[in-house]
């Protein structure tokens, strides 16, 4: 099962590129999110099976804590975006 899986993730991440390259209509979309369904289908009872998942190390934390920072940054809003562009700008011109 795992190697299924492990098979899988290479596809699907060879297949991102080509996301909106091979487009195959309405009902089933393009390749990429084809072959990430078939993933998950594959990996969650690969994940069962193990019993275990695979702890994070430091590098994945930064990287998670900095998409969450910037994800954040995002949501709030183009309009306190501004006012810290602004109060920046005020204070480097002092």
């Amino acid at each position: 099962m795992r190697k299924t899986a492990r098979a899988l993730l290479l596809l699907f991440a060879f297949a991102i590129p080509w996301e909106y390259s091979l487009d195959l209509g309405e009902p089933l979309a393009n390749v990429a999110r084809i072959v990430g369904l078939v993933l998950l289908l594959a990996a969650i009872p690969a994940v069962l099976q193990a019993g275990r998942v695979r702890t994070s190390g430091l590098m994945q934390w930064l990287v998670f804590g900095a998409f969450i920072s910037g994800s954040a940054v995002l949501i709030s809003g183009p309009s306190s975006r501004w006012q810290l562009w602004e109060k920046c700008a005020a204070t480097s011109r002092r």
